[in-house]
């Protein structure tokens, strides 16, 4: 990995001298020559090393002082947003899209939009409300709205035409407006107001009521009278009737029925001696009614069900019908769903004015501005998943495209630079994204409704800066990437991505697509990755692309200076294989929540599960062995041998050797094993990979053979979805999606275990073969011994395994926890090896032969 020189000297003694820099470096800048002649080994070296260094300069790979380009990230940061990413920023206040609304209601007083609203739920007779606006509406999806833990109302909308009133229209809207918000939130409008945002009035079953309709029910509905005056007729039809009230009391009811001493009362509590009694049913005091009330299991206690009986002779009835009443009390869950869909409607307007979302589509944009804090169920988490993905595997494919001669190691700090939190963050501030973002749970507590005139006045009052997560910040703009993704697939994400990160240079997937394949040599490759082909089951159009993707950093050998190593198409083909993966989890029917998409992909990409596979898979390769025969010539004899991917890789540096006859022997160790949890388990078998352990190079070989797939057939991801799934990538995914697999880390489901107790990795020091050693410490508690592995990460996982198994109880295996301060002190528990080892529940392995501890 180090430059090498070699010298040339003439016939009088002068030298010149040659450096070839490492395979990693661009090829047409690997080799440097001295300028001249020169009398000592020495300064011929230190020529040629100066012109390298020119050289590398002119291509642009270091600065002007000559070092590389990592260390030109000095810049002042912006909007106090730091690369460091501080957990908490203020910023911009939320969005209120009212105000535009009253504004137009200010310039057009007498035109309004018109939207036909139908609330409906089994058993009841549907009611249509128009509602009134100053602006055209966004189409929202019907809102189901949760009167108790079964009963349902449903809402739904239909756009009307535009029409223009006279100002006595809208003066007997704006009443019968004020009459249905008064009948459940009168206590909060005692003021004679009637300067609303939005105007609700009865509408006929199948088209608007005329004027002289809405005026005639207006004045039959004002106004209530006592009970008892109510008819034989009137009681004939009570789902006419209005809300009922006790006299002095406060607290309102629906009707239900009326019992007379004479008739027989279903009601346990009446008291037919004291006179009528009426039956109702209590007027919710919630105003949320968009969430669900939470399950209380068997404790079956549905709220606003349970029948009462009151007095007769001490209720009056109101004349408005109870059905508008509810309605009245539905009003803020409504007016709220608007208002997160004018908000996403704005957005779609003004900053993502370029991708030309679709109105058709807006759900999307809600969905991706949602936050979970919201207890909404469809929040931006999901979204942001698939939205991470895509702005890694663009990033990606634009910075290969982009720089052609920039080595892994810039690639990676340039993607890790732009993808990261901080920088989402700043450019999230930087375009205002931050005021469309709702983070606030909708309560509908406190309630009161709106009037032009305030929400006019109230725009130049300063509002607080809320404090947000800047890691909230950036979920978003990944959110927002998804969603134009679901919506146009990579050309609409892109422009996504050009129109939030405008800094960045950004080059379109197809483009980079034909930059990558006409930057690839032509020049011609060895046959014998003819068996690699069948291997992965492609035939390159540009074998050097395989020649390179099988190639080690330290490889030297002759006539290779035009192919590099593989580093930079395992970058590549790390975003490619993390792409066809999340794909398939976010379109996975059922939906999978985020948190088991991110355990499956993580299970399905890390590099231990990739090293393995790349053991497994194997090709036969046909070769020859020489024989002499009796008359002395030499014979061949066919002798096919089975390789697999990783045996194909070159490579100059002998440890790699030693690297992989001990890996071979970790493998071999684990594979029975592994195999029969992967085709059996209930769980992902992390803990069997951290035994094996295979270098990083195992897996970078087979990204790296993903990307030059994709390259070389210009970005045919099915060409690379046969690959990995000859490999058995993609039938261990369908695998965990068909039997549920659970992949949860075990130090990730030590942590759910935890609650709130404190777990802590405490390191025992290292045995003679330099593994590393652990014991699990959860509050003040050790669990499940000493554990250990390879490195820290092995052993950690080893111990949080075991430590699962005792916790959960799995096989029966019931462990003493010994209490560190006191029991544990200058006590070693000796783990022993392949007979101590925690088998896992599917072994049915007899408890006592499980573990065994040694505390002598």
């Amino acid at each position: 990995m180090r430059p090498e020189f070699s010298f040339d000297q003439d016939t009088d003694d002068m030298i010149t001298a040659t450096v070839t820099l490492p395979i990693s470096v661009d090829a047409a800048v690997r080799t440097a020559k001295s300028s001249r002649y020169w009398r000592t080994e020495r300064n011929a070296k230190k020529d040629a090393a100066f012109q390298a260094y020119k050289a590398l300069h002119a291509a642009g790979l270091i600065n002007d002082n000559l070092l590389p380009l990592l260390d030109q990230q000095g810049e002042k940061p912006e909007f106090n947003v730091s690369d460091d990413r501080p957990s908490l920023i203020l910023t911009a206040p939320r969005l209120d899209p009212w105000i535009s609304v009253a504004e137009q209601q200010l310039s057009s007083p007498s035109t309004y939009h018109r939207v036909l609203l139908s609330l409906v739920s089994p058993a009841e007779k549907p009611l249509k409300i128009v509602m009134l606006m100053p602006v055209q509406m966004p189409y929202i999806p019907p809102v189901v709205l949760h009167w108790n833990e079964t009963k349902k109302y449903v809402v739904t909308a239909w756009p009307l035409d535009d029409k223009t009133y006279e100002a006595e229209e809208i003066q007997t809207m704006q009443a019968i407006t004020r009459k249905l918000l008064c009948s459940v939130y009168g206590s909060r409008m005692t003021e004679e107001r009637y300067g609303f945002i939005s105007l609700f009035v009865p509408g006929g079953p199948l088209e608007p009521w005329t004027f002289e309709q809405i005026l005639h029910w207006h004045y039959s509905t004002e106004g209530s009278r006592p009970i008892l005056d109510l008819s034989n007729a009137n009681l004939s039809q009570p789902d006419d009737f209005g809300v009922v009230h006790e006299t002095g009391k406060a607290g309102a009811f629906i009707f239900k029925n009326i019992r007379l001493p004479e008739s027989e009362s279903t009601v346990e509590s009446v008291n037919l001696e004291e006179g009528p009694q009426v039956e109702v049913l209590k007027f919710p005091k919630r105003r949320d009614f968009l969430h669900r009330i939470p399950d209380r299991g068997a404790q079956v206690n549905e709220a606003y069900t349970a029948v009462r009986s009151i007095d007769a002779r001490d209720c009056s009835i109101s004349l408005l019908p109870a059905s508008f009443a509810i309605f009245a009390l539905f009003i803020p869950s409504i007016l709220h769903r608007y208002e997160i869909f004018l908000i996403a409607e704005t957005l779609r307007t003004t900053i993502l004015a370029p991708v030309s979302f679709p109105l058709s589509s807006l759900s999307l944009l809600v969905t991706a501005t949602t936050a979970s804090s919201t207890n909404e169920s469809c929040n931006y988490q999901r979204m942001e998943f698939l939205g991470d993905c895509i702005l890694k595997v663009l990033t990606s494919l634009s910075l290969m495209a982009a720089h052609p001669n920039w080595p892994e190691s810039y690639l990676t700090a340039a993607k890790g630079r732009t993808n990261s939190n901080g920088f989402l963050a700043k450019a999230t501030l930087a375009i205002g994204l931050d005021k469309f973002i709702t983070t606030k749970a909708f309560t509908g507590a406190k309630w009161r409704p709106r009037y032009s005139q305030d929400i006019l006045s109230s725009e130049n009052q300063e509002k607080e800066k809320p404090l947000r997560s800047t890691k909230l910040l950036a979920d978003v703009v990944e959110s927002l990437i998804g969603a134009c993704y679901i919506e146009g697939g990579l050309s609409k994400a892109i422009t996504c991505i050009q129109t939030l990160l405008p800094t960045e240079p950004w080059i379109e997937p197809t483009e980079c697509r034909a930059l990558l394949f006409d930057a690839a040599p032509s020049h011609p490759s060895p046959t014998h990755l003819l068996a690699v082909e069948n291997l992965i089951d492609y035939k390159f159009t540009k074998k050097c692309l395989l020649l390179e993707a099988l190639t080690h950093a330290s490889y030297v050998g002759p006539a290779d200076t035009a192919t590099s190593s593989y580093q930079r198409l395992e970058f590549l083909g790390d975003a490619i294989l993390d792409y066809i993966v999340v794909k398939r989890l976010y379109t996975h029917i059922p939906e999978l929540s985020h948190q088991k998409m991110h355990s499956i992909r993580t299970a399905m990409v890390n590099a231990s599960f990739l090293a393995f596979l790349a053991f497994e898979a194997t090709v036969l390769e046909e070769q020859f062995s020489i024989t002499i025969n009796p008359v002395g010539q030499p014979t061949p004899k066919p002798a096919p041998v089975t390789k697999a991917l990783w045996q194909f890789l070159r490579y100059s540096s002998h440890s790699i050797f030693g690297q992989q006859q001990a890996a071979v022997e970790r493998h071999k160790a684990s594979r029975d094993e592994i195999l029969h949890e992967l085709q059996h388990g209930e769980k992902y078998p992390w803990h069997l990979f951290a035994r094996t352990d295979a270098e990083k190079l195992f897996s970078d070989i087979v990204e790296s053979v993903i990307g030059a797939v994709y390259v070389d057939s210009r970005g045919d991801i099915s060409a690379c979805e046969r690959f990995i799934r000859k490999l058995g990538i993609l039938d261990s995914l369908e695998r965990v999606l068909r039997d549920n697999v659970d992949c949860l880390h075990p130090k990730e489901r030590l942590g759910h275990l935890a609650v709130s107790d404190k777990v802590k990795y405490v390191p025992m020091g290292k045995v003679e073969d330099g593994r590393y050693k652990c014991q699990v410490k959860m509050g003040k508690k050790e669990i499940g011994g000493v554990a250990e592995g390879r490195g820290r990460v092995n052993a950690e996982t080893e111990a949080a395994w075991r430590a699962v198994g005792i916790l959960e109880g799995e096989g029966g295996v019931q462990l003493e926890v010994f209490d560190g301060a006191e029991a544990f002190d200058g006590v070693e528990a000796e783990v022993g090896e392949a007979s101590m080892e925690v088998e896992d529940s599917r072994s049915r392995k007899p408890a006592e032969e499980n573990w065994k501890i040694d505390t002598e």
